[in-house]
């Protein structure tokens, strides 16, 4: 898979651009995971890693606040 992340996407707030990034980070891991789906092992590491995205979302929206 490719990087997900793009220059493009910058903002030029330092703080924010770092979250983003990691929001992409993130979500790549959740997409590697899918991929690997072989037992109820890798269902639970989805479920943990889809709620660490959420619980960052949250910190990442407030800080955008």
């Amino acid at each position: 898979m490719s990087n997900l992340w793009k220059q493009d996407y910058l903002l030029d707030i330092d703080t924010i651009d770092e979250q983003h990034k990691h929001f992409f980070e993130m979500t790549a891991q959740i997409i590697r995971l899918a991929e690997k789906l072989r037992d109820d092992n890798s269902v639970e590491k989805i479920i943990q890693a889809v709620g660490a995205l959420r619980t960052y979302a949250f910190l990442h929206f407030k800080t955008e606040e």
